[in-house]
């Protein structure tokens, strides 16, 4: 665990997660020969317990290792019950979304395809409510985001203090895929550290 961070990993069964509906399985398969999580797309959803320093936070940056072999519908990887710390799928056109602080941005570039990626999500309050104040960076490359809804807050919301993997809150939208890490900061990081991060995760799961 980092300090100031909040690390989600599947270690045999130190997954620091509660099961919402079912706990998806293991898989030592898809990246690198290192363990990960499989969601089903039909009951497989996992619960956060109290993350408080997600909630009314002024400064995010969130690291997702993971892989969408199979999107038909719209999916969601990780969500709170108010759309923070977002990142989903959209169904048809198949594009990465992510969603902070009451707004939500599409990547009208990056199409899902079946390989494993570092997602990097990074929301900057002091930038608000410029469009700025969320970047979405793809295995270390920035990404160009269009705003789809919604104008980008100050703040998380208050209630944001539990985070949904592979469902949002009301379990819909399951995702179908693997995720392999999670790395949460409740803090804008230096470029220093978002470069060290990367290149960890990057090492670790042999992504390019």
């Amino acid at each position: 665990m980092f300090a100031n961070s909040y690390t989600v990993k599947k270690s045999s069964r130190s997954f620091l997660f509660k099961s919402n509906k079912r706990e998806p399985t293991d898989s030592n398969s898809v990246q690198n020969s290192l363990p990960s999580l499989f969601f089903d797309g039909i009951i497989d959803g996992l619960s956060a317990t109290t993350i408080s320093p997600i909630a009314s936070a002024t400064g995010i940056t969130m690291f997702i290792v993971a892989r969408t072999p199979n999107v038909v519908n719209a999916q969601t990887i990780t969500t709170t019950a108010f759309s923070d710390l977002r990142m989903s799928i959209t169904g048809g056109l198949q594009k990465y979304q992510v969603g902070m602080a009451g707004a939500l941005y599409s990547d009208d570039i990056s199409t899902v395809d079946n390989l494993t990626h570092i997602h990097t999500i990074i929301y900057d309050s002091t930038l608000a409510p410029s469009d700025g104040a969320l970047v979405y960076r793809r295995d270390r490359t920035q990404q160009t985001l269009t705003n789809v809804s919604g104008t980008i807050g100050s703040a998380t919301n208050s209630g944001s203090n539990q985070l949904f993997v592979g469902s949002t809150s009301s379990f819909t939208q399951l995702f179908d895929g693997y995720i392999s890490e999670i790395i949460i900061y409740n803090s804008v990081v230096s470029n220093q550290k978002l470069t060290q991060t990367e290149k960890y995760l990057s090492d670790k799961w042999n992504i390019p």
